[in-house]
């Protein structure tokens, strides 16, 4: 199995409104430009809009997008009930645009996950392939389309500092355990799907980013109240230090 294999037929949908959005701290210009540059090519397509989400207001990049790229700032008056972070910014975003199922809204963001092929494909691919949903809530936060009801029916007003993996998991659990009061919700029949397509981001660009990266993911998804959550992150901690130790 090639999991970097492009389908002989895509599936295809009808998006009556796509939304490309990226959230930034507005702390490193150059990246957030480099990945804007490519939307010039689809800035004409009337049912695509663009979206380049800032967390505060404290920061601002000017006039240095063109004109088809809205920029939104997060007012800091916004205080959601529980989100912090990343996900106060995608839960405004959610709010101010009025999401609908007829919105799907591709996430993007500055940071990059460097995994091995083996890796991406055992816990990212393979599981939703198969099952049609996320190994727990294995999930990568950029480069996934979500559609607009899904994201009204969990939201992203979460404290978990992993908030990709939290809404995964939210989402897994009404396809996987549709409780009475999530009945409706759980009929809609929410599914996973592979997008066969690469995208490429900036890792961090210093030691100290890539731990405080880490640091983020590993504390956040250890805060889901799941213990098979935390069984399996656990494991996974542990693996490299069994392979070294070898």
């Amino acid at each position: 199995m090639n999991p970097l294999k492009y389908k002989k037929s895509s599936k295809k949908r009808e998006n009556q409104n796509l939304k490309v959005c990226l959230v930034t701290k507005a702390t490193n210009i150059q990246t957030v430009h480099n990945s804007v540059k490519p939307w010039s090519d689809f800035q004409y397509y009337t049912n695509i809009s663009f979206y380049v989400v800032i967390d505060s207001t404290q920061k601002s990049f000017g006039n240095i997008f063109p004109n088809f790229v809205n920029v939104v700032e997060v007012p800091d008056s916004f205080q959601p009930a529980h989100a912090k972070y990343k996900a106060r910014a995608l839960e405004w975003f959610r709010k101010h645009l009025r999401l609908c199922e007829n919105d799907w809204v591709l996430h993007l963001d500055e940071e990059t996950k460097i995994d091995t092929v083996a890796e991406d494909f055992a816990r990212f691919q393979l599981p939703v392939r198969l099952f049609k949903r996320p190994l727990l809530g294995w999930m990568h936060g950029s480069f996934v389309l979500i559609n607009g009801g899904v994201e009204n029916t969990i939201t992203w007003d979460t404290d978990c500092l992993a908030e990709d993996f939290w809404f995964a998991f939210h989402v897994r659990l009404l396809i996987v355990v549709p409780i009475e009061e999530l009945a409706d919700a759980a009929r809609h029949g929410f599914q996973f799907g592979w997008i066969h397509a690469i995208a490429l981001e900036q890792p961090p660009t210093c030691l100290h980013d890539l731990i405080q990266q880490r640091r983020r993911w590993y504390s956040g998804i250890m805060a889901i109240d799941s213990l098979l959550v935390k069984v399996a992150l656990t494991i996974s901690m542990l693996g490299p230090q069994f392979h070294f130790n070898m």
